[in-house]
């Protein structure tokens, strides 16, 4: 397996880099030198210097450009890709970073865009934790639910109310929003934490 370091100056360069179409994601990485063959199994460190962050994640080259003198790391499952993407998206979009674990899915879900006259919009769960979700949007509503947009997400096993916090082409990132003192948001967040549990067995 070869060692590698890769830095970014910022978290915006690291969104740029991302390499979301791959099951599990990956990560765009220059190759210059043509060291790395399609194949290649490679521990990667990747560091933000902005935030002066650092994340350690594995994988194997899956594509080359030797022109450009870059490739695309595959990441390995079970690697952290979340942690370093939220890391990203808090230092590019001046976001708090996640604060729990955040467990891939794929969920259909209904978003109301309580903010809007009550329209609702189809989507998908992509990510979720006990704080928060990552959802996508069919193409066609691509334009709707911007920053500070306040929702409702009704999933088949949940339904919990929040706020959109960053966008990035089809995808929001949101902040439950829930009262401590009622009964309902306190309610809806427990069947978030119940069916997280579900998953971490």
């Amino acid at each position: 397996m070869k060692d590698l370091e890769v830095r970014f100056e910022t978290g915006r360069e690291v969104l740029n880099a991302y390499w979301g179409y791959l099951s599990d994601g990956g990560l765009i990485i220059p190759d210059r030198a043509g060291q790395l063959a399609v194949g290649d199994p490679v521990s990667l460190s990747v560091l933000i210097e902005s935030s002066r962050s650092k994340y350690l994640l594995s994988g194997k080259v899956v594509r080359r450009d030797v022109a450009a003198g870059r490739a695309v790391i595959a990441f390995s499952p079970g690697q952290p890709q979340d942690m370093l993407l939220t890391q990203a998206l808090a230092d590019a979009e001046q976001v708090p970073a996640r604060r729990a674990r955040r467990f891939r899915v794929s969920l259909d879900a209904r978003v109301l865009d309580a903010g809007n006259g009550a329209e609702q919009v189809e989507a998908q769960l992509v990510d979720l934790s006990e704080f928060g979700c990552c959802f996508r949007l069919h193409d066609a509503a691509q334009g709707k639910l911007p920053v500070g947009t306040p929702i409702e997400i009704a999933a088949q096993d949940f339904a919990v109310g929040g706020r959109v916090v960053w966008t990035r082409h089809t995808e929001r990132g949101v902040a439950f929003v829930v009262q401590e003192a009622a009964v309902a948001s306190s309610s809806a967040l427990e069947g978030v934490r119940e069916f997280l549990r579900r998953l971490a067995i």
